[in-house]
């Protein structure tokens, strides 16, 4: 499972909202088994080791940071690139 993170203050912003939005129309649209996490709590988002917020992580790593909005071309490849990775590691 794909689990996308948004570091978000509580009260999201509309750039929060709309991330949120694009990831729902994605996850649909390709089908994918995940799931959007808020990350609101400051002792949560120090883990993430960024100040830009919102930020959108995919299994805990970078994608998009100050409330950039990435291209679907990227996510699906930084899905495609963690996926290779994990079958490398299983296939160890």
């Amino acid at each position: 499972m794909i689990t996308f993170q948004i570091l978000c203050p509580k009260k999201k912003c509309r750039k929060c909202v709309r991330l949120q939005k694009f990831l729902e129309k994605l996850i649909v649209k390709q089908q994918l088994d995940a799931e959007i996490v808020y990350v609101s709590e400051l002792s949560e988002m120090l883990e993430y080791k960024t100040w830009l917020l919102p930020s959108l992580f995919i299994n805990k790593k970078a994608v998009a940071r100050g409330g950039y909005l990435p291209r679907e071309k990227d996510i699906l490849l930084e899905i495609k690139s963690q996926k290779k990775a994990l079958n490398k590691v299983e296939s160890s």
